[in-house]
């Protein structure tokens, strides 16, 4: 399982279950849930989590979860 992204108060976490959730860690709240499986770490900046995923680069919206673009690797 790969590790967890973080952004200022808040969290992006790989999950069992092949989903990725999102935490507003000061709340203790989650924000949205996907399904997802990354292979390594996400990364986040720009508004966005990064998702490497098993033939794809995914970005996906830190707002809510939803898929900004895919690209095959």
């Amino acid at each position: 399982m790969a590790q967890p992204a973080y952004d200022g108060s808040e969290g992006y976490f790989p999950i069992q279950g092949d989903r990725v959730a999102a935490y507003d860690l000061q709340q203790g709240t989650q924000r949205w849930m996907v399904s997802a499986q990354p292979l390594s770490a996400p990364v986040v900046g720009g508004g966005l989590l990064f998702l490497e995923q098993t033939g794809s680069l995914s970005a996906l919206r830190v707002k809510d979860g939803s898929v900004a673009w895919t690209v095959p690797a």
